[in-house]
């Protein structure tokens, strides 16, 4: 898919891909959150051939695929969204990047996600996960990759 964008650019182009791991940025995820997805979301990734980290995998296709990257620092875009928010705050940003968020990676992960009749649909939905989010400051990382075509 890649290499089609490639080819079908024109020179001078860029390609802006955003992308999200399945799981939160490693020292921030608590237990329950981690049995979470690898009990709900991992298998399932597996089964259909997905990549489960695309901000490290990404940027290594984007190349094999003919783009350039810049080397400029800062010019691939990385942003942390937390996965809960302390709702007596009255932050409306804070409650927003959470939001954002759980949009984001529903969009992406969702269709993925084991449906188990009678427990909640989505991790956001279990309070003791979101509980466990809110004490560890837990975040998902969002990336912005700009890839241009010379």
């Amino acid at each position: 898919m890649l290499g089609e964008c490639h080819r079908l650019l024109a020179p001078g182009g860029v390609l802006e891909i955003r992308i999200m791991d399945a799981a939160p940025v490693r020292k921030t995820a608590g237990p329950l959150l981690r049995a979470w997805i690898e009990d709900r979301l991992s298998l399932n990734l597996e089964k259909k051939f997905r990549c489960s980290k695309p901000c490290m995998l990404f940027p290594g296709w984007v190349a094999d695929a003919g783009f350039e990257l810049p080397r400029v620092s800062g010019e691939n875009q990385v942003m942390n969204l937390p996965c809960a928010y302390d709702g007596t705050t009255n932050d409306v940003d804070a409650e927003l990047k959470v939001l954002v968020g759980r949009a984001l990676w529903k969009d992406i992960w969702g269709a993925y996600v084991e449906d188990i009749p009678d427990e909640p649909r989505f991790w956001w939905e279990v309070d003791e996960i979101v509980d466990e989010c809110l004490d560890r400051r837990t975040v998902f990382e969002c990336g912005a990759i700009f890839a241009y075509k010379k």
